[in-house]
């Protein structure tokens, strides 16, 4: 399978609210390949929801959420899986503990990690 690339962002939630669409803007931004990707590897709109989930609580935590309305991510369909990159503009060190916040997060509300479906925070220049 080749890779295809998308920009998309990530809405601004309030700290209270969730975005009840968050897979199907996903699903609906995406192209017929990122759908069945999701499909063939079994990969549930509530697992990804739940993984979406836990990015935002760490960009809450890290008050990143005020700072700007959308962060661009991207999504990379490649060797089976979707991966979606979420831009933080913030120091490396911060990116690299808000990675290790996601994993326990997730880790701690999900019993089974899905294979389709993967999510990151990466470091862009300020």
């Amino acid at each position: 399978m080749g890779i295809s690339e998308m920009g998309v962002s990530v809405m601004k939630l309030n700290n209270n609210e969730v975005h009840t669409n968050r897979t199907a803007l996903l699903r609906s931004v995406a192209n017929t390949s990122v759908v069945n990707t999701l499909d063939a590897a079994k990969t549930s709109d509530e697992q990804i929801a739940t993984m979406l989930d836990c990015a935002a609580i760490v960009l809450r935590r890290h008050s990143l959420f005020q700072q700007s309305p959308a962060f661009p991510f991207k999504l990379t369909n490649g060797n089976g899986m979707i991966h979606a990159r979420i831009n933080v503009p913030v120091p490396l060190k911060q990116v690299t503990e808000m990675n290790l916040q996601l994993a326990e997060l997730i880790a701690e509300k999900m019993d089974d990690i899905p294979n389709g479906f993967h999510v990151t925070f990466k470091w862009v220049d300020q």
